[in-house]
């Protein structure tokens, strides 16, 4: 199992349904056919209908001119070197868009929003299942940073950048939008990250090294002082921790219930996992995203 769980943190395609049983042949994706029925509960169990916290479907998205997005398997450990038969969709986002700068699944893993870098920094929904257009909207004026479904809500987001951060949802016909205010407790500046809390919260990290906690659109706590430079992302694990992480090398773990917002939990130092060298350079590491696998002692 613990040969697994490190093998897991590197490559998402794992095919685990039992961990004390896994061999290496266990690395398949499943698909439903006559010769091999997968069923579970009496209902088709295919990895083409697997939602995605399975992690075993990933979306990427080109530059260009009309640069397209892609929403692909993840290779099976064979030797396959073609991604063709990997493809299950493929979507444009239109023309003059530059390029698709993020892209975030909903919580049922059905729906697909994409940012563009174009000036208006567009939005566009996406069913990518059936390569529908459901939704597009205006993101900002000035440069947008993050875009992230909400995982516990099936059709709201929230996008984050230049002295702002807005909520979305999917609209009867439109997107809807509402600006978030940042109140007495906080100021108009740059956002880089967001994250998602149960109890209807939303937490975003900013250049000052601060963390906003936002209640029905405005901010109601913040964490002064949670790094030393800009806070770059953002993980919200529940019953385990909040993790932050950014400029000066520190990753740190907070409250899962956010109660204190002075004093971490816990610190882990990037600097100590690399070799001795200039101090200046050190002093520069960041970190830029984190991720936590199945595995509950496992977090990238």
């Amino acid at each position: 199992r613990e040969d697994w769980s490190k093998w897991f943190a590197y490559s998402k395609g794992v095919h685990m349904p039992n961990a004390k049983a896994w061999r290496p042949a266990d690395r398949t994706l499943p698909a439903h056919s006559d010769d091999w029925p997968c069923l579970r509960d009496g209902q088709i169990y295919d990895w083409k209908t697997w939602d995605l916290p399975n992690r075993c479907i990933v979306a990427s998205g080109q530059k260009g001119r009309n640069p397209r997005i892609y929403v692909w398997r993840i290779l099976c450990p064979r030797g396959e070197t073609s991604v063709v038969s990997q493809v299950l969709s493929k979507m444009n986002i239109g023309p003059k868009r530059r390029e698709v700068g993020q892209l975030s699944f909903n919580s049922q893993g059905s729906l697909l929003v994409a940012l563009s870098q174009d000036m208006e920094h567009h939005l566009t929904v996406f069913d990518w299942r059936n390569q529908t257009k459901l939704r597009e909207g205006l993101g900002h004026g000035g440069p947008v940073e993050c875009v992230i479904f909400n995982p516990f809500s099936a059709s709201a987001f929230a996008t984050c950048g230049q002295k702002h951060l807005k909520f979305w949802e999917l609209g009867d016909t439109e997107l809807e939008v509402a600006v978030g205010l940042f109140g007495d407790l906080g100021e108009p500046i740059d956002s880089y990250c967001i994250a998602f809390h149960p109890r209807g919260l939303t937490l975003s990290g900013n250049e000052k090294g601060e963390i906003y906690v936002w209640s029905n659109g405005v901010v109601t706590a913040k964490y002064p002082r949670a790094h030393k430079g800009k806070v770059m992302g953002l993980l919200y694990v529940e019953g385990v921790a909040l993790f932050s992480v950014g400029i000066g090398g520190y990753v740190c773990m907070w409250d899962p219930d956010l109660k204190d917002t002075v004093n971490p939990i816990g610190m882990i130092d990037l600097r100590s996992f690399f070799r001795k060298g200039s101090a200046a350079l050190l002093q520069r590491l960041s970190g830029r995203s984190m991720d936590w696998t199945t595995d509950e002692s496992v977090m990238r």
